[in-house]
C-alpha cells in the first residue's frame, strides 16, 4: 500500500551522535464531529459521518453487499504488528437507511495485514497477504461459521514483505463478473490449498483475477501500488505513489513475446499533468518535519533546512483510485492522496488513441475534498447503493513506512498511535442530479483488447478484423503496433495484400514483431529506412535487417549514423567490441551507452571491458556502477575487476554522512546533464533522452535536493515492488537483471537499462533470481565529487 513513504527522513543520518531524545511535538485528534468541521469540499456537494471508532478502527477498504450491508477490511495491525493478527473483517448495518451505521459485528478476525474485501453472494472475498481468504455466515449471527484460503502465496518470491506492497483492491469487472486484484509487484507462486492436482501460478509482475464460481486464477496485465477501479464499460485504472491515474490499455499476456519490435507498455499515464501532479493541501506540515527543521537549524543533523526543495504541494502517495458509479461525480474518478490529507478528482475524456484525465474546471487551485487535520487519511472509496460517495479514513497520527525511518526520529514516534480509530465518511451532492443519460462506450475504450482478442478468431476473420482496425488507426503509433501483433506470423503476405495503399514500413515492422525475415523485395527499403528520422521506421528497418542477415548489418561502425550503431552495438556483441577502442571518447554519449549496456551481459563482453580498462582505452569513471558489478561477480574477471574497479563502501549511511557537504554547493544543471546522460539514462527517462526502466526525471523535480541524495547513494534503502530486480541466468552463462515483465511456463521478459526487452525461453534458463534490492545499484557515485553531485542533483531538480 503506497501511504506516504518518508524516504526524505533518511536524509537526517548524523556524522556525530544522535539528537538529544526530546519530545515530538504531537497534533492531537479530533472528535468525528471537530473533523467534520475542518474539511474543505467542493460547494456542491456535502459530507455527513457514516461511522466511527469504537464501531470501526484502521479501515482500508469498503464493499456493500447485496443486502446494502458495508463489509470494512480493518488492518489494525499496520504497520510493524503483523504477527499479532489483528486485522478483521467487520460488518456495518444501517437499519433506518439513514446514511449512519447503527450496528457493528466482527465478522471475521484473526488476519494479517488485510488490505482488501470485496462482497460477493452470501459471503466475501479478503486479501490478507499471503493469503485470499473466503467466508460466509450460515446461520446469520453475523459472524463468517465458513472460512477457508482459497488462494496462498502472494508475496512469498519476495526477499522480504513490504508492508506498502501487498496483495490489494479485490475488484469485480462490471461486465464479466471475474474478481481482479492487484500484487503490487510482489505477485508470488499462487497454489490452491486443498488442490495439489492445480500447479502453482506464477504471478511475479502481474495482477489477476479469478472467477468467483470457479477459482480459476489467471495472471492479468499490471502492476502498480495500492488502488483499482473500473468504469462502467470495463476499463481499468490503477494507481502508484504519484503516477495517480494509469489506464491499464490492454492484457499483455496476449503479445507475442520474443519480438525485436518492443510493444508499448499497458500501463498507459493517463493525467494530463502527469506524475507528481500539484495537490492543494490545506492541512499543516506534519510535527515531525517541524522538529527535523529544528534539528537541522542548531546543527544536531546534517542536512538542508526545509525550503529547498518543496515538502509537499505535489502527488506522492496516491491512493485507493476509484471511479464513481454513484451520484457524486458519475464516471469521474477520486484519488486519495493520504500523505496530503486530500481527495483528488479527475474528469475522464477518451481520444482516439485512449483515455486522458483533467483536473475538474472548478479544482484549478484547490482539491474535491481536503482536510486541515493531518490525522485524516483517505486510503480507498467506493460507491454506494445509496448514491452516496464512501470514503476509508484510516486516521492516523502517522502513515509514514517504519523503513523509511531513521532510528533518531522514529524513537520519537509512536508508528501505533491511531490504531483504535477509523471512520467512514458519506458525500452526496446538495442537489439531486438529473438522471444520468445513458452514454455509448468511447470507441477507443476497449479497442487494444478488441484487436489482441482477435489473435484467437480463425484466420479468415482474423485478417478481416486486422484489416478493418488498420483502416481506421494505422495512424496511431500505440493501436498499430497492437494490430501487427495480433496477427499470426504466417499471416503477412494475406494481410499486406488486404492494405491499401502499400506499406512498406508496416511489412517491416510486422517482421520485426514476429521475429520473421522480412521479404526479400523490402530489403532495399529497410537500407533505406535506417537513417528514417522516425525512430520506429528505424527499428524495423534494423531489425529486419538484422533478421535477415543483410550485409548492411555487418557495415562499419563509422560508416552509419548514430541511431543505426546504437542498434547494431545492442544486438551484435562484435559490433559491441568494436566500440573499445582509442576513439572511445569521441563516440557519441547514447553509443557510449548501448555499449555498456549490452556488453557486461555476456562473457566474452565482460572480458572485453575489462581488457579496455586495463588497456585504458576505456576510462574507469565511465564505466556505470551496473557493469562494474557485473566484472567484480564473473569469476572469470572477479579478481582483477576489483582491483582495477574497488567495490563501494558497504555502510551506505557513513557514505551518505559523508557526502552531507554537497548539499551545501550551489550545483550547475548543465554539468548535471552530462553525469545524468552518462551514468542515469540507461534506467531514466528526461524528454527524449534515456530510457523510461525507472523513474521519469520529471517525478524527481519536486523532491529536493536531501531525499535525492539519499536515492542515490542508497537506492535499496526502500524498493517498490515493481521496480525490484530479477536477475536471469542462462546455461550457457549469460546474465541479464532488469524488470520483470512476464513469468510464466514458456519463459521470462526483462526490461532491460538502456529500454530493450528481452525474452528468455524457460528451457534456456539456469537460474532466476528476485533479490530485495534496486535494479541501480550501490556507487553509482563513484568518481564522483562532491561538486559534480551537487551538479547533477540541480539538474534534477530542474522543473
Amino acid at each position: 500500500m503506497r501511504l506516504r513513504l518518508l524516504a526524505c527522513l533518511a536524509l537526517q543520518l548524523p556524522t556525530q551522535a544522535d539528537p538529544p531524545a526530546e519530545p515530538l511535538p504531537r497534533l492531537p485528534p479530533l472528535s468525528p464531529e471537530a473533523a467534520l468541521a475542518v474539511f474543505s469540499l467542493h460547494p456542491d456537494y456535502q459530507i455527513s459521518l457514516a461511522a466511527s471508532e469504537p464501531e470501526v478502527t484502521d479501515p482500508v477498504s469498503l464493499s456493500f453487499a447485496p443486502g446494502g450491508s458495508l463489509f470494512v477490511a480493518e488492518m489494525r495491525d499496520y504497520s510493524e504488528r503483523r504477527h499479532e493478527k489483528l486485522s478483521r473483517i467487520r460488518c456495518l448495518k444501517d437499519a433506518n437507511k439513514d446514511g449512519r451505521f447503527e450496528s457493528s459485528t466482527v465478522f471475521l478476525d484473526g488476519l494479517s495485514w488485510v488490505t482488501s474485501v470485496v462482497a460477493w453472494r452470501d459471503g466475501i472475498f479478503a486479501a490478507a497477504s499471503p493469503d485470499i481468504w473466503w467466508a460466509r455466515d450460515s446461520n446469520n449471527d453475523g459472524v463468517a461459521d465458513e472460512r477457508r484460503i482459497v488462494f496462498s502465496g502472494f508475496g512469498n518470491t519476495a526477499a522480504t514483505l513490504n508492508v506498502q506492497a501487498l496483495v490489494n483492491s479485490l475488484t469485480v469487472h462490471p461486465l464479466n463478473g471475474r474478481i481482479y486484484g492487484a500484487t503490487a509487484g510482489n505477485g508470488g507462486s499462487i497454489i490452491r490449498p486443498g488442490h495439489p492436482n492445480t500447479p502453482p501460478l506464477n504471478l511475479n509482475g502481474a495482477d489477476f483475477s479469478f472467477d468467483p464460481n470457479l477459482l480459476d486464477l489467471r495472471p492479468e496485465s499490471g502492476t502498480a501500488q495500492f488502488g483499482l477501479s473500473f468504469d462502467q464499460w470495463g476499463n481499468r485504472f490503477v494507481c502508484s505513489n504519484s503516477r495517480h491515474f494509469i489506464w491499464v490499455a490492454y492484457d499483455r499476456s496476449a503479445l507475442p513475446s520474443s519480438g525485436l519490435f518492443p510493444p508499448p507498455s499497458p500501463l498507459v499515464d493517463a493525467a494530463a499533468d502527469g506524475p507528481a501532479a500539484p495537490v492543494f493541501r490545506s492541512s499543516p506540515e506534519e510535527p515531525w518535519r517541524v522538529v527535523r527543521t529544528r534539528w537541522r537549524a542548531s546543527g544536531l543533523v546534517p542536512g538542508l533546512i526545509e525550503g529547498n526543495g518543496r515538502a509537499s504541494g505535489y502527488f506522492t502517495s496516491a491512493s485507493g483510485i476509484h471511479i464513481s458509479s454513484c451520484s457524486v461525480s458519475p464516471g469521474d474518478a477520486f484519488i486519495g492522496d493520504v500523505g496530503s490529507n486530500l481527495v483528488h478528482r479527475k474528469q475522464i475524456s477518451w481520444n482516439p488513441d485512449g483515455p486522458s484525465a483533467h483536473r475538474h474546471p472548478d479544482e484549478s487551485s484547490r482539491e474535491f475534498l481536503s482536510s486541515r487535520d493531518t490525522w485524516f487519511r483517505p486510503v480507498s472509496f467506493t460507491s454506494g447503493p445509496d448514491g452516496a460517495l464512501y470514503i476509508a479514513d484510516m486516521y492516523r497520527e502517522f502513515i509514514e513506512h517504519p523503513a523509511s525511518l531513521p532510528p533518531s526520529l522514529k524513537s520519537l514516534m509512536d508508528l501505533d498511535s491511531g490504531h483504535d480509530r477509523g471512520r467512514i465518511w458519506r458525500i452526496l451532492p446538495i442537489t439531486k442530479p438529473a438522471a444520468r443519460a445513458s452514454t455509448p462506450p468511447p470507441p477507443a475504450s476497449s479497442l487494444p483488447n478488441r484487436i489482441l482478442a482477435s489473435r484467437s478468431l480463425p484466420p479468415d476473420q482474423r485478417l478481416a478484423a486486422a484489416s478493418s482496425f488498420w483502416k481506421t488507426h494505422a495512424n496511431s503509433p500505440f493501436l498499430r503496433t497492437l494490430i501487427l501483433a495480433s496477427l499470426a506470423p504466417d499471416d503477412g503476405p494475406a494481410f499486406f495484400n488486404l492494405v491499401s495503399p502499400p506499406d512498406p514500413l508496416a511489412a517491416l515492422q510486422f517482421a520485426a514483431t514476429h521475429r520473421l525475415p522480412p521479404p526479400p523485395d523490402l530489403l532495399s527499403k529497410a537500407r533505406d529506412l535506417r537513417r528514417s528520422p522516425n525512430p520506429d521506421a528505424r527499428l524495423a528497418a534494423l531489425s529486419s535487417l538484422h533478421l535477415a542477415r543483410d550485409p548492411a548489418w555487418a557495415q562499419s561502425l563509422p560508416d552509419d549514423p548514430t541511431p543505426v550503431r546504437e542498434f547494431l552495438v545492442r544486438h551484435d556483441p562484435s559490433a559491441a567490441i568494436a566500440t573499445l577502442t582509442t576513439a572511445w571518447p569521441q563516440l557519441p554519449a547514447t553509443l557510449r551507452s548501448a555499449a555498456l549496456e549490452t556488453l557486461p551481459s555476456s562473457p566474452q563482453g565482460r572480458l572485453a571491458l575489462l581488457a579496455a580498462l586495463e588497456s585504458h582505452h576505456l576510462p574507469p569513471t565511465d564505466l556505470p556502477a551496473l557493469a562494474a558489478a557485473a566484472l567484480r561477480k564473473d569469476p572469470a574477471t572477479a579478481t582483477r575487476a576489483t582491483r582495477l574497479l574497488p567495490p563501494p563502501p558497504p555502510d551506505r549511511t557513513a557514505e551518505i554522512a559523508r557526502r552531507q557537504p554537497a548539499l551545501a554547493l550551489t550545483g550547475n544543471p548543465s554539468k548535471g546533464r552530462a553525469t545524468f546522460l552518462a551514468r542515469c539514462a540507461l534506467c531514466h527517462r528526461d524528454g527524449p533522452d534515456g530510457f523510461p526502466i525507472g523513474p521519469d526525471r520529471s517525478s524527481f523535480s519536486t523532491k529536493g535536493a536531501p531525499t535525492l541524495l539519499v536515492a542515490i547513494l542508497d537506492p535499496s534503502r526502500e524498493v517498490a515492488g515493481q521496480f525490484a530486480t530479477t536477475t536471469v541466468r542462462l546455461h550457457n552463462g549469460s546474465e541479464s537483471s532488469g524488470i520483470l515483465l512476464r513469468d510464466d511456463p514458456s519463459g521470462v521478459s526483462l526490461r532491460l537499462p538502456g529500454g530493450t526487452e528481452s525474452a528468455f525461453s524457460r528451457a534456456d534458463i539456469a537460474a532466476l533470481d528476485r533479490p530485495a534490492r534496486s535494479l541501480m545499484p550501490d556507487g553509482v557515485e563513484a568518481g564522483l565529487s562532491d561538486a559534480d553531485l551537487a551538479d547533477l542533483l540541480a539538474f534534477l531538480m530542474q522543473p
